[in-house]
């Protein structure tokens, strides 16, 4: 299997849980060799700037000095190695901003929810007329839960054929040492930090 893995959020965030998911993704298939690559032209985020150069196409920039400039250049770039590349399966680990689209490759697309339609009225951008756009491109879907599968086949017209549901898994549970912890103490000492959205 050839693969290339594309994350919008790797050029977005530093931090979130999408790009620590995914690059626990990667991480994995570099481990049991599976033959992939991360194009990523440029980012900033910390998980991917984590793993080996060497499975990386792309360049860690901590900050950037023009957003829009740097942005155009990311996703020339990304169309670019993409078409170049001999990787046979194209895997977006979150929505991206276009779709490159490139003859005899496989376009396959994780979906971790469908918030932004389920709460449209909050967002300035009208993500459903976004999506449907990038979906007409995907051969294939993953959903991390049977409801978003459900609310995906709610909001878009699209063959459960080409939906997969793969649920979330963890490789860090049996780091945390939790001999400590005791339920009066756990809600005086602790923030919980739900991220930047």
């Amino acid at each position: 299997m050839k693969v290339i893995f594309s994350n919008s959020l790797f050029f977005h965030q530093k931090y979130g849980g999408v790009t620590r998911f995914s690059s626990c993704i990667l991480n994995k298939m570099i481990e049991k060799k599976i033959d992939c690559e991360i194009v990523a032209p440029i980012y900033k985020n910390f998980f991917l700037n984590k793993i080996d150069n060497k499975f990386i196409k792309g360049k860690y920039f901590p900050r950037y000095p023009n957003l829009r400039l740097f942005r155009s250049i990311n996703e020339f770039l990304l169309g670019r190695m993409i078409k170049n590349s001999d990787k046979k399966i194209i895997h977006h680990l979150y929505d991206p901003e276009k779709i490159h689209k490139s003859s005899g490759k496989l376009q396959v697309l994780t979906i971790h929810d469908l918030i932004h339609e389920k709460f449209k009225e909050l967002y300035k951008k009208d993500f459903q007329s976004f999506r449907k756009k990038i979906f007409v491109n995907i051969d294939f879907f993953i959903c991390d839960s049977a409801n978003t599968k459900k609310d995906l086949l709610n909001y878009y017209d699209i063959s459960p054929e080409k939906i997969q549901v793969v649920y979330l898994g963890s490789d860090h549970l049996e780091k945390i040492d939790i001999s400590h912890f005791n339920e009066k103490k756990i809600f005086n000492q602790y923030i919980l930090f739900v991220g930047s959205i």
